[in-house]
């Protein structure tokens, strides 16, 4: 699979429909309107069903009171409601964390992260299935890249993990699960401005974050389009060389071209970018890694999250071939690359791994589906 960060994705607005029926659920206001206009009905019957499907969450047309009996009749008929399927669920003992298998329209398998933060719960949501960007540290890059999530999948995950929250609720959410959003970029803005909308789910885009390898132009894009969104980039070293060797599509995407693409979108939005570091025993965790990344920690506003390598396995058990050089950071090299970084740095944080008992932490989703 091709990983140039520019080729458009022709799957980009594809819907799923069962049979001769047409799904409505993950269709904007903008599309139900049109949907309403080509079956005969005025504009504001699609205003009614964007209410029915995400602000009162009703899959049964029967139950629509304000749209006639020959209209429902005939929507049974030719349309139909349906979310991704929750087929497994995992729980890891120690932190709660819990991970979801989630079947998609056509079978394919993607997974979702409810995970507890203090008092909240965050959502990692998928946007692809597999992911074509392949770097060797991340269990979702060495399975074959498939196809973009549709927003009404993306969208399916965010309200699934709605419910399973149930009272504690949904904080934020991280696009940061299977793929690479930025691949999908149309879908996720699309999803986004739906979820948004006050007459449905009222989950506005500052609760979410979007996490991507760094792909300059479409970072670029979102800034002119002024997405709200927050903006985290896995940047995993500062070394322009070593990051080539990291992420495939990091030559294509070289540093003195990111980073001031991230600070305008930093600008934009008037907050901060996360830095996600990925800390690798000997690869990304030496004094010189330390000192380039304080250095351009310094061209942007941002903070600094660092992770420790979470090892990633197949089906089997098996340590992954890309990742047979890899180990985790020991505690030691963990803090002496944090006690650099501060006060150098604005701010500094170490995410403790989280799901690691059910293979749900950071670079370890795989999904159990087709490969």
């Amino acid at each position: 699979m091709s990983t140039d960060s520019n080729k458009p994705r022709a799957e980009s607005t594809a819907t799923y429909s069962s049979g001769t029926r047409r799904n409505l659920f993950g269709m904007s206001l903008a599309r139900l309107e049109d949907f309403t206009a080509e079956i005969g009905e005025k504009p504001f019957r699609g205003r009614q069903l964007f209410q029915w499907i995400y602000q009162k969450r009703l899959t049964d047309f029967e139950g629509m009171s304000n749209l006639n009996r020959p209209l429902r009749d005939r929507l049974a008929r030719i349309a139909e409601i349906i979310l991704p399927e929750i087929v497994k669920e995992q729980v890891d003992s120690e932190d709660n964390t819990r991970k979801f298998l989630v079947k998609l329209y056509d079978d394919e398998m993607v997974e979702m992260v409810l995970i507890p933060v203090g008092k909240r719960l965050a959502l990692c949501m998928s946007s692809q299935v597999g992911c074509p960007i392949a770097c060797g540290f991340c269990a979702t890059g060495q399975i074959r890249y498939r196809r973009n999530l549709t927003p009404g999948e993306m969208l399916g995950q965010l309200m699934r993990g709605q419910d399973l929250a149930a009272a504690t609720g949904v904080s934020t959410v991280v696009i940061m699960g299977m793929g690479e959003p930025l691949l999908n970029l149309p879908n996720v803005v699309e999803m986004i401005a739906t979820a948004g909308s006050e007459m449905g789910i009222g989950f506005g885009a500052r609760r979410f974050t979007i996490s991507t390898v760094g792909l300059v132009r479409q970072i670029r894009q979102m800034t002119e389009m002024k997405l709200k969104a927050s903006l985290a980039l896995s940047l995993h070293a500062a070394i322009q060389k070593l990051r080539e060797k990291l992420i495939p599509i990091a030559k294509a995407n070289p540093l003195d071209k990111l980073i001031p693409a991230c600070r305008q979108y930093a600008e934009q939005i008037g907050d901060r970018v996360t830095l996600e570091y990925l800390l690798i025993s000997g690869i990304t965790d030496t004094s010189e890694c330390a000192k380039a990344l304080a250095a351009l920690s310094r061209q942007l506003p941002c903070k600094i999250n660092l992770i420790a390598y979470n090892p990633i396995v197949d089906e089997k058990g098996k340590p992954f071939p890309s990742a047979k050089n890899f180990q985790p950071p020991t505690q030691t090299a963990i803090d002496r690359f944090r006690e650099y970084l501060y006060p150098r740095c604005p701010a500094v944080t170490f995410r403790k791994a989280k799901g690691l008992n059910i293979a749900a932490a950071c670079g370890q989703l795989v999904g159990k589906g087709k490969m």
